[in-house]
């Protein structure tokens, strides 16, 4: 019988995981992926929260994976305060639509919780995070601060883990910089895996923290 298990990634896979970031997110935001490389930055650079670093393994081999890394509201008062950040998540797209995802999120959101954790915030599908008791982070009066306070953003959304926990008043969500990386570099690190032929079909590229 196959053995599924959720558990805290290991130094010694952290290639086997960018692996499966890489095969999960090819094509899907554009003819290549990044993700892979915000992974291998993330925990080189121990970026990421290491408490939330969860894989989703069969028989012991690495399916699927969710990082969360810190980040900060900045509110109309002058304070900041901290909140995670969900992503990337994913599953290898042998093993999708069969709730493995929903696992990860649902586990690790119960740890962020217990962990005292504040709040996080995702940009993603609204219809598939709202499951997990995300809302538009606007409801909240937080906005992302590179798109300002009119442009609507349905996909970047917040979910409180202590209630109150966000200020009732005006905030602006700083972008992290785990996230910023050169198509340059992504190219030089992409060396280090097989070769993929890029998927020449234009698709929308959303928004990423």
């Amino acid at each position: 019988m196959e053995k599924v298990e959720i558990r805290l990634v290991k130094k010694d896979e952290y290639h086997d995981i960018e692996n499966v970031v890489r095969e999960s997110f090819w094509g899907v935001y554009r003819p290549n992926c990044v993700e892979h490389y915000i992974v291998h930055q993330a925990h080189e650079n121990n970026q990421m929260v290491g408490a939330l670093d969860y894989c989703m393994t069969l028989d012991d081999k690495p399916i699927g994976y969710i990082m969360y890394s810190h980040a900060s509201i900045r509110t109309n008062a002058g304070l900041d305060q901290d909140v995670l950040v969900l992503g990337p998540v994913c599953v290898l797209p042998a093993y999708q639509r069969k709730g493995y995802g929903s696992q990860l999120i649902e586990h690790t959101l119960s740890l962020a919780t217990q962990y005292g954790y504040g709040a996080i915030v995702v940009v993603g599908n609204p219809k598939f995070f709202e499951k997990f008791g995300f809302v538009p982070a606007q409801q909240k009066d937080i906005h992302y601060s590179t798109l300002g306070k009119d442009k609507p953003a349905p996909f970047f959304l917040l979910k409180e883990l202590q209630h109150g926990y966000i200020a009732k008043t005006t905030g602006l969500f700083v972008p992290t910089q785990v996230f910023a990386v050169t198509m340059d570099e992504v190219a030089q690190f992409d060396k280090n895996f097989a070769p993929k032929t890029q998927n020449s079909h234009n698709n929308k590229i959303t928004i990423k923290i």
